[in-house]
């Protein structure tokens, strides 16, 4: 599989740590991003982020149960080590 999102780093992770520390992020976001639930590219986070939050205010959406998000993104991951710490999850 192509790398989709080469510029993330494995460590990006969630702001408020409520997810166990060593997954790998970045495999997380390419789960997604193969999945089609992630639009847009690196550069474009902040405009994406600053969308999401005026969203969120206006009660449009809710954050994401990060079980769910994994049990889509590890549909689309690679077999190892990635795959198998966002199941336990």
């Amino acid at each position: 599989m192509p790398d989709l999102c080469p510029d993330w780093p494995s460590e990006f992770g969630p702001a408020d740590g409520g997810l166990p520390a060593g997954l790998d992020y970045r495999a997380l976001l390419e789960g997604l991003a193969w999945g089609g639930y992630l639009p847009g590219r690196p550069e474009d986070l902040d405009a994406l982020e600053a969308e999401e939050a005026v969203a969120m205010a206006e009660g449009r959406v809710r954050p994401a149960d990060p079980a769910w998000l994994a049990a889509v993104a590890v549909e689309h991951m690679e077999p190892g080590p990635a795959l198998a710490g966002w199941v336990e999850v």
